[in-house]
């Protein structure tokens, strides 16, 4: 949205989400060029609960009683929590991203982009995967989510984060160390980077038909497996009208990434070189506990680094941090 503000000639920009912006004031973090993109009188924020039809009928009201040319959604529950209920991704991620479609599909928009995250199992030792590649899902994540027609690799803010961390372990003296290994791939793309490809894509599905799009990048979009078993009931769960299962759809499917061919190791190893520490991985007894019980793994760690940034905070008085402890 920002982008589009700062750099495009669009006439009117909606901003719809859950949480509240007005006046200055918000309960969520907004960046300071978002702030001001959010001040220009052609974009309109609209606090809303897009699970409501009738919510989702009043956000493609356009002011001049047009249709919306284009549209970007970006719904998705539980991105950062891999123990969300598999109902709630049900409701509000498979069915959510179904209605906006359908309304979107009955506005006659241009150009409807949907972005999501790929929860896959992937072998670090296997080529880099290609949109046409049948690849298993990561948890429930992966299948509610597998409705995705561009997307990055992983979420945003999961290198940031990790740089974050090595500020921790140049406080306690120690050295970093991560899980699995250095081969993982973590490939990522940059906002700046995905925002020009993602208006790209909006230039290209919307000055040809869905026939010519299919012909030049569709892909088949097979039955997505869970647990190696392929469910037959959850597109009924979503919706009666969604593609049936003896029927394989297709769609034009892009992945995006950037070219830094970015792992764990290398990852790591900036870390390290950023904060002068010692880098490294756990060792194979770890790694082994972490397949078994990942969230208890995950909870010991965590105290450890909350104990830390807690003492960060008292002794540098910087108190704009997302975990006190």
């Amino acid at each position: 949205m920002t982008l589009l503000a700062m750099r495009s000639r669009s006439k009117h920009i909606r901003l719809a989400d859950k949480y509240l912006v007005l006046n200055g004031t918000s309960t969520i973090y907004i960046d300071p060029d978002t702030c001001t993109a959010l001040k220009d009188p052609r974009v309109e924020y609209r606090q809303v609960n897009l699970n409501f039809a009738s919510n989702l009928s009043k956000v493609y009201y356009h002011p001049r009683g047009v249709s919306y040319d284009i549209v970007f959604d970006f719904t998705r529950e539980g991105i950062g929590q891999p123990d969300v209920p598999e109902e709630l991704l049900l409701e509000r991620t498979a069915k959510l991203a179904k209605s906006i479609a359908s309304v979107s599909l009955r506005r006659g928009v241009k150009a409807h982009i949907r972005d999501t995250v790929a929860f896959n199992t992937v072998d670090s030792n296997a080529p880099p995967a290609t949109e046409s590649d049948a690849i298993k899902s990561k948890g429930a994540r992966g299948y509610w989510w597998s409705a995705e027609v561009v997307g990055p690799f992983v979420f945003y803010g999961s290198i940031p984060s990790r740089y974050a961390l090595g500020n921790v372990y140049h406080y306690l003296g120690e050295t970093m160390k991560l899980l699995w290994g250095p081969d993982l791939r973590i490939n990522t793309i940059y906002v700046d980077d995905w925002c020009p490809a993602a208006w790209k894509l909006v230039q290209w599905i919307s000055s040809r038909p869905r026939s010519e799009a299919n012909q030049l990048a569709g892909e088949d979009l097979p039955p997505v497996r869970i647990k190696d078993i392929t469910q037959d009931s959850p597109r009924e769960k979503v919706d009666p009208e969604c593609c049936p299962r003896c029927d394989t759809p297709r769609a034009p499917v892009f992945n995006l990434v950037d070219d830094t061919d970015l792992n764990q190791g290398k990852l790591l190893r900036m870390i390290g070189e950023s904060f002068k520490i010692e880098t490294g991985f756990v060792n194979a007894f770890i790694n082994a506990y972490a397949r078994v019980d990942l969230s208890g793994a995950a909870d010991y760690i965590t105290e450890k680094h909350a104990r830390a940034i807690a003492e960060i905070v008292q002794k540098t008085g910087i108190d704009n941090v997302a975990l006190k402890g």
